[in-house]
């Protein structure tokens, strides 16, 4: 419904049949006495998760699109099981209307098959927490019965248990009617919690009874008996800690955020966290969140139930590396066409966020007083990004350098690290069949151009080794035929 151009209501068959057929009104009703008034509406450029999150959390199947209160379009969970392949809004629909326990058991268990075709096209581990989150909460928002919560004094002495039941309180979300109606609480948890010591002891010390999963020398820790000996526990070791912390944080700076992210951020703000502490658990988080992900969806796709146990032999050398160790340094330098640019070279020392190890010092060469007079991570990254800008990263066995500078721009800026990439090992996969094992390991594919020998594990002589084995595989490939850039990436 439009008036002056502008979006006024929605009438939906729904509408219709409950608000016209059902009481029985006369054919002249207006149509403004059926419509949904004011409906919820997401812009043009919104994507399209949040017309899914907003349908499955509202029970709807519509969405008008809208700018600037002008009417652009009508996007429908039709369109979006079209477009996507994949819906979460219509196994929503059917737990809202089982009919009784036994219904709303069947319409549940298939959530897992649900979340494994998401995660199959590749949707973001926040995005998937968001959508199964939003299922869950839907037989609560289509409820039949009243419901009332009454807190009584949340925040005064409480014991250790008290406290951790009062945790779940403080992560409290609306699932149903006006979301108004839950500021006035949030508002009264963000005000009243920093004023009482008592409540941050007990919060401390239940979050110091879980401990992270790293020992002396910083090895893993795993289950020690039992069913899932010599696992990681990744959610109670991993992600829990950081989500205690994270909360802990955000109660005493009296921030109203509930997402993990949002509340380091928020902490961050407001000086009682700081900036590197926040990005440094902010990005543990993210990789944490993502090693489940992948383990939970090879899980499902072998027909096993999914669970939080990660067996340590099963990680990459990435993984275990990215669980134990920081970006130290970056290198990089540019190619134009054929040439390397030596004057665009650049090796830039990372301000650690620990003391280094013994096998840092030996496989890196960079010590204590080195690696103390490096630049904050942040500062590094924006400037490698702008060197990048418009351009193909190239570097041999590209996942290493992905996983960690993703985790790094996750962490610093918020978002993804996305390029495009041409990985020099798989260059050389395509020129030979056959291969020993060894010989596509950087110093053998060298060798096979004539290339020099350079000393490993220094970050501008791998990635000037990398460009030069790049020219060399590009070569070879250019007499098959294979000229162009495009040509080079990933097939």
């Amino acid at each position: 419904m439009v008036d002056g151009g502008r979006l006024c209501g929605i009438v939906t068959d729904r509408d219709l049949r409950s608000r016209r057929l059902a009481p029985g009104l006369p054919d002249n009703t207006p149509l403004s006495a059926i419509m949904t008034p004011n409906p919820c509406t997401l812009p043009p450029d919104a994507p399209g998760f949040e017309a899914v999150l907003a349908m499955t959390h509202r029970g709807i199947h519509r969405l008008p699109v809208v700018e600037h209160g002008r009417l652009h379009g009508l996007v429908s969970s039709t369109d979006l099981l079209r477009a996507q392949g994949v819906s979460s809004v219509h196994p929503a629909d059917r737990i809202c209307r089982a009919g009784d326990l036994a219904e709303l058991v069947a319409h549940a268990a298939e959530l897992p098959e649900l979340w494994f075709n998401l995660a199959r096209r590749s949707e973001t581990t926040p995005v998937l927490g968001r959508i199964v989150s939003g299922i869950a909460d839907a037989p609560v928002g289509c409820s039949p019965w009243p419901r009332c919560a009454v807190v009584r004094r949340p925040c005064l002495t409480p014991g250790s248990s008290m406290a951790r039941l009062a945790s779940n309180l403080f992560d409290f979300r609306v699932v149903h009617g006006d979301e108004q109606l839950g500021r006035p609480l949030r508002r009264q948890i963000a005000r009243n919690c920093p004023r009482h010591e008592t409540l941050f002891v007990h919060l401390v010390a239940n979050a110091c009874s879980i401990p992270p999963p790293l020992g002396f020398f910083r090895q893993l820790v795993v289950i020690g008996e039992g069913e899932h000996e010599g696992d990681l526990e990744i959610k109670r070791h991993g992600l829990l800690p950081i989500v205690d912390l994270a909360r802990i944080h955000a109660l005493a700076a009296g921030v109203r955020e509930t997402g993990t992210l949002p509340r380091l951020r928020a902490a961050a703000a407001g000086k009682l966290l700081s900036q590197d502490g926040a990005e440094t658990l902010g990005a543990a988080f993210e990789f944490l969140l993502a090693l489940r992900t992948r383990h939970q969806k090879e899980q499902l796709s072998q027909g096993l139930r999914a669970d939080n146990f990660v067996a340590p032999a099963s990680l990459s050398t990435g993984d275990r590396q990215s669980l134990r160790d920081d970006i130290l340094s970056f290198g990089w330098v540019g190619l134009e066409g054929p040439e390397i640019r030596l004057d665009g070279a650049r090796h830039r020392l990372v301000l650690p966020r620990r003391a280094l190890n013994e096998a840092s010092v030996t496989i890196h060469r960079i010590t204590d007083d080195r690696a103390a007079a490096g630049e904050k991570l942040r500062s590094v990254l924006t400037d490698f990004l702008a060197e990048l800008q418009d351009r193909v990263l190239i570097a041999h066995y590209s996942p290493t350098e992905l996983r960690f500078i993703d985790t790094a721009c996750r962490a610093c800026f918020g978002g993804a690290f996305l390029p495009l990439v041409i990985d020099t090992l798989d260059l050389g996969r395509r020129t030979r069949v056959g291969q020993a094992p060894g010989s596509l390991r950087l110093p053998a594919l060298r060798a096979r151009h004539h290339l020099p020998r350079y000393a490993m594990h220094h970050a501008l002589s791998d990635a000037l080794a990398a460009a030069e084995l790049f020219l060399g595989e590009a070569e070879a490939l250019s007499a098959r035929g294979r000229r162009t850039l495009g040509d080079l990436l990933p097939d």
